[in-house]
């Protein structure tokens, strides 16, 4: 029985794997040359979440590696200027920042456990919210570090200003369209969330 669940989960961190690449051309595509250095309202991130809710943290995060190993062969984009530079502004930009959205795997067991829908859905909410920042923190910092502009005035350094507002801006559009599409998952179809749901059905 445990191998089966296991062949199970791994079939779907494949599928949603799949599901979160094709999602990241499409918003690419949408979202080309609008953000003119990268970024996009992520809606490619949603399958990680659900999977995060639906598994656990492992399988969140190995689904991540996988979606992030895949964007590494659509290739790399790095304006540093010397080697450990560039390594470090790819570790924040690629290598960080997809497996940080397993941060919402943390959540897995609370909502697993809560006792009534209400709760269910704020634990979504927390985790969802916790997970899109964590990975704008990544790209927070790769903004300071390799993107500085001139900001004469602000009593901040240049580069933080550019970054909160460059990255802030998709960020701000992503994280209210993620929450209402994983709350409406999990309203209209709650087994994709919590497969659990399906099997108790099945058997009744």
């Amino acid at each position: 029985m445990k191998k089966i669940i296991d062949v199970r989960v791994l079939a779907e961190i494949a599928i949603l794997a799949a599901i979160s690449f094709v999602l990241h051309l499409i918003q690419k595509a949408i979202f080309s040359g609008i953000w003119v250095n990268g970024g996009s309202i992520a809606f490619s991130i949603i399958p990680i979440i659900v999977l995060c809710y639906r598994r656990g943290f492992i399988p969140g995060l190995i689904c991540s590696l996988i979606v992030m190993i895949i964007n590494f062969a659509g290739g790399i984009y790095s304006i540093a200027d010397v080697w450990y530079k560039v390594m470090l502004q790819i570790l924040l930009d690629y290598v960080l920042a997809m497996p940080l959205l397993a941060v919402a795997g943390i959540f897995y067991k609370p909502f697993k456990n809560a006792k009534t829908v209400k709760e269910k859905n704020i634990y979504l909410l927390v985790g969802t919210v916790c997970a899109i920042l964590a990975q704008f923190v990544a790209y927070f910092l790769s903004g300071v570090l390799f993107w500085p502009t001139p900001a004469e005035g602000w009593n901040v350094p240049a580069g933080a200003v550019y970054s909160l507002l460059y990255n802030g801006s998709y960020t701000i559009l992503t994280l209210p369209i993620c929450l209402i599409i994983i709350l409406l998952i999990y309203k209209r179809a709650p087994q994709l969330i919590e497969p659990e749901l399906k099997e108790i059905s099945n058997e009744k």
